[in-house]
């Protein structure tokens, strides 16, 4: 619907302005959708046979194919993905959607966790995955633009005095602004008050259960009011979405990140079990340079690390689930990758590599054919003495090995920028010949889609 996303416009805007039309019941899309729906499903007309009995059955639709269907029948393509969930056998979703607690809640609501089986494919990164989303980091510059955030929701009330109880409302977004520029002075000069150990570079690190104290001398915000602080942000940003204009910059990202914050603190359930999880994380200080962090010379970054995987995995073990299957080529050793996520597998399968162990011959090499060393740290990248080197090592070693040889170079212009210097094709011609018979590939770069 253009009404809800027309350009520029942010995912946050975009998922207000579809809210508020269907909350409206002024969506196109989604009121054709329903009365199509009736009180089952709908599918498009198909145009393939599909079965031998001359049924007919929609085939899967990939992204693309649900947008031409939706401008094709004028219903909702997003809604309609949505309305089969219930009945799907098999969900594809990116890891984010399983460990984000809120796109569980919304995006996947009508999926019954319970009794279900997760599947994690390619799951060498799951540890990394896991930790990493329960983790965030909170600068100085975030908090400078959730003060702004503010300040524009003050401004567009001033213009609606009249919208709702405008005086309290307004009486407490000044609060609120209040609060956020004395959490601000307090990552300035407050939280590095005391005695504790710096690194020369300004950094200082704490127990994860430094978080809330955190929080609470630098805004006030605690276990006990923190749902009521998180309800309160979220009319703010309900108000600016209701004011947004030509005008108005897009939603409200910055208190977006703050409440997300807040959540992956307090989470669910009571203080002790916050404080519990917290034992598994590390709180890290740094100080912001002039060139990063919005500007904010002297600003501070507040990480709060996760150190345990298990953490989000076992909350995947809460929802119910029948079983989790996790596969990937390069698990090994299973005890510890089972040790790290929490969980305990009693079905292990590993097979032995296709490749025998007489087969494979490893070695670092330091110096190359006429003993330079062979380094591509950044800084000699570019190095003429080096690029020479690397390519007569790399010629020896072709000239005795008859299968060929597949390199991998850390990036694609460090490739293009070896291959121009040995005088290989250009990045328009990736394949050449060498006279002898042998033929030389280079892979070309994807590009970026929107």
């Amino acid at each position: 619907n253009s009404s809800a996303n027309s350009a520029p416009v942010s995912s946050s805007e975009v998922n207000h302005g579809c809210n508020k039309l269907n909350k409206e019941r002024k969506c196109m899309f989604r009121n054709n959708l329903d009365e199509v729906s009736g009180n089952g499903t709908w599918s498009p007309p198909c145009s393939e046979k599909v079965l031998a009995g001359g049924e007919y059955e929609q085939p899967v639709l990939d992204m693309e194919d649900l947008v031409t269907v939706g401008k094709q029948y004028k219903v909702c393509p997003f809604y309609h993905t949505r309305s089969l969930i219930k009945d799907a056998e098999l969900i594809f979703v990116p890891y984010n959607y399983l460990f984000d607690r809120d796109a569980r809640e919304s995006t996947l609501a009508e999926v019954d966790f319970a009794n279900a089986v997760l599947i994690f494919d390619e799951a060498h990164n799951l540890e990394e995955f896991a930790s990493e989303s329960s983790s965030f980091d909170l600068s100085s510059s975030d908090i400078a633009g959730c003060v702004g955030e503010v300040q524009r929701a003050i401004q567009y009330l001033e213009l609606n005095p009249d919208m709702g109880d405008g005086r309290k409302m307004k009486d407490n977004m000044l609060r609120l602004k209040s609060l956020f520029l004395r959490f601000e002075q307090y990552l300035l000069d407050g939280i590095m008050q005391g005695n504790q150990k710096m690194t020369s570079q300004g950094e200082v690190s704490h127990p994860g259960e430094y978080i809330f104290h955190v929080f609470r001398e630098g805004a006030g915000i605690t276990h006990a009011n923190q749902a009521i602080f998180i309800s309160f942000v979220r009319q703010v940003g309900d108000l600016i979405m209701e004011f947004k204009g030509n005008n108005a910059s897009s939603g409200t990202p910055k208190l977006d990140h703050f409440v997300a914050c807040l959540k992956r603190c307090y989470g669910t359930g009571n203080d002790l079990l916050a404080l519990a999880r917290a034992k598994s994380y590390r709180v890290h200080v740094t100080k912001i340079d002039g060139n990063g962090g919005g500007g904010f010379a002297g600003g501070r970054t507040i990480s709060y690390w996760c150190f345990a995987p298990a953490l989000a995995m076992r909350e995947l073990s809460f929802l119910k689930v029948r079983s989790i299957l996790i596969t990937s080529g390069t698990l090994s050793p299973l005890p510890s990758f089972s040790l790290e996520l929490g969980l305990d597998f009693p079905v292990q399968l590993e097979n032995d590599h296709v490749i025998q162990s007489d087969q494979i011959f490893v070695r670092v090499l330091g110096k190359g054919v006429s003993g330079k060393e062979l380094s591509s740290k950044f800084g000699r990248r570019d190095d003429p003495e080096y690029i020479l080197e690397l390519g007569n090592t790399l010629g020896s070693l072709c000239r005795n090995i008859p299968g060929g040889v597949l390199v991998f170079f850390p990036s694609y212009s460090a490739m293009y920028n070896c291959i121009e210097k040995w005088g290989g094709p250009t990045q328009n011609n990736k394949q050449s010949g060498d006279g002898k018979g042998g033929k030389f590939f280079a892979a070309k770069k994807r590009q970026a889609t929107t």
